[in-house]
């Protein structure tokens, strides 16, 4: 009998590691609702009881663990054609309790024969009990392989609990960052960043930005959500210099990582003079040759950008080397592209552009992001200036670019350019007639 911990290289080592990526958020809360004063450590572990004849085996936890159970029984009966019959039982026990039973029965006329019965479950256990029911010779051996929590003593610090599943973030023009406290609306931060910087040992950011201007934040990890007060609006409709009302960013909201969403509010780059400079930037982690492994559940919904000049060389919305994207009404003004969607997989509708220089939405594969396709986008109304590579361009500049569909394009719009070769490119107005392609 034996309790083995897994160790790294094993494939329950690497299934411990997708359960913390994956699925910590939902297991880690069911444990925390039935233990919520204990501390709990995620592990992965392997309960054996071996081949044995032993009338009745016992093996008693290390502690109590909660979390996915995968129990197997197996039994050998070597017999005599008598009619005779071997059966054993299995059984986890939480406490006094049983939560789980196996048995199986081998009849003596099969002479050798094995048998082996499984089952799984999600609960708690602290030991196995390997028995059976009769007093003849048999082989039989129980294996409970475990992922999931151990449960420990009394959390050290109630009030902020190791590995804490989600942060609530307060942001307020009325904020303190140094008397600010995560989770509580009265004492909410002063900036944005401050908040991030609080709450990096959780899994999950959920961040409360009120009514006002703030700066954009420069370091966000993965599984970030941002939620403004409301989207705010131009200061003037024909030439607007900012945002005013709801939530403003003043800056660049960048994220090269995982897991983001952003909903009701507005950027607002400001001046472009100083550099580089483009409103919301969605990419993959960089290497500083290229990009690596793809940033992915990304969403931006009810919000606007603005930057200063129709002619500075930015983005109002990039998606750069990213899969799994969702986009509901945003408007981009200002800045020679509106969207540039360089992903795949990307669901958009109710996409508004004013005031670009060089396109309103271009789709583009480049040395950047080599392969861009299944792209659908659900209505599009552009204003302003004519962009110079009109209102919609579909770029191929290298590698494959494929499965571009966009629909419920105002009528304003009656054509669009297309270059090196895209293929399934679709895009029709809102009457569902075809625009014209210029190439």
């Amino acid at each position: 009998m034996a309790q083995k911990l897994s160790r790294e290289g094993t494939v329950a080592y690497e299934q411990l590691l997708e359960l913390q990526k994956l699925n910590k958020s939902e297991l880690y809360k069911l444990a925390k609702e039935f233990a919520p004063n204990l501390a709990i450590t995620p592990v992965t572990k392997t309960f054996y009881i071996g081949f044995n004849e032993n009338a009745e085996n016992v093996l008693n936890f290390d502690g109590r663990y909660f979390g996915y159970f995968y129990c197997s029984l197996s039994l050998m009966r070597t017999g005599n054609s008598n009619n005779s019959y071997k059966s054993s039982v299995a059984r986890v026990y939480d406490g006094n309790s049983v939560v789980s039973e196996l048995t199986r029965m081998v009849h003596g006329d099969d002479i050798l024969s094995w048998g082996n019965v499984n089952n799984h479950f999600l609960g708690f256990g602290t030991a196995m009990i390997l028995s059976r029911f009769d007093n003849q010779i048999n082989q039989h051996s129980f294996h409970v392989q475990f992922i999931g929590y151990k449960l420990g003593d009394s959390e050290p610090n109630p009030e902020l609990p190791e590995n804490p599943s989600e942060a609530i973030i307060y942001v307020e023009t009325s904020g303190n960052d140094s008397t600010a406290v995560i989770g509580d609306a009265t004492k909410p931060f002063l900036t944005i960043q401050a908040g991030l910087d609080a709450s990096v040992s959780y899994f999950k950011r959920t961040v409360n930005i009120g009514i006002g201007r703030f700066a954009a934040p420069t370091l966000v990890g993965e599984n970030t959500h941002f939620r403004g007060a409301s989207n705010p609006i131009l200061n003037d409709e024909v030439n607007p210099t900012q945002l005013i009302g709801g939530t403003v960013i003043i800056g660049t909201m960048r994220f090269t990582v995982s897991d983001i969403s952003v909903k009701d509010l507005g950027v607002d780059v400001g001046p472009t003079t100083a550099g580089y400079m483009d409103a919301f930037v969605f990419a993959a982690p960089w290497n500083g040759s290229e990009y690596t492994v793809k940033s992915s559940n990304l969403s931006l919904i009810n919000c606007t950008t603005l930057i200063n000049e129709s002619d500075a060389p930015h983005h109002g919305v990039l998606f750069e080397y990213c899969s799994g994207v969702y986009v509901d009404n945003v408007k981009t003004v200002n800045g020679m592209f509106g969207f540039a969607l360089k992903s795949t997989d990307i669901e958009a509708k109710s996409l508004s552009a004013r005031n670009h220089s060089n396109s309103g939405i271009i789709v583009k594969s480049d040395g950047y992001n080599p392969v861009t396709k299944n792209i659908f986008v659900d209505g599009f109304n552009y204003t302003g200036v004519i962009p110079s590579n009109r209102e919609i361009c579909i770029l191929n500049f290298s590698g494959t670019l494929e499965n571009v569909f966009i629909s419920n394009v105002e009528p304003t719009i009656t054509s669009y350019t297309k270059s090196g070769n895209p293929t399934n490119v679709i895009i029709t107005d809102t009457s569902n007639q075809p625009l014209e392609a210029i190439e």
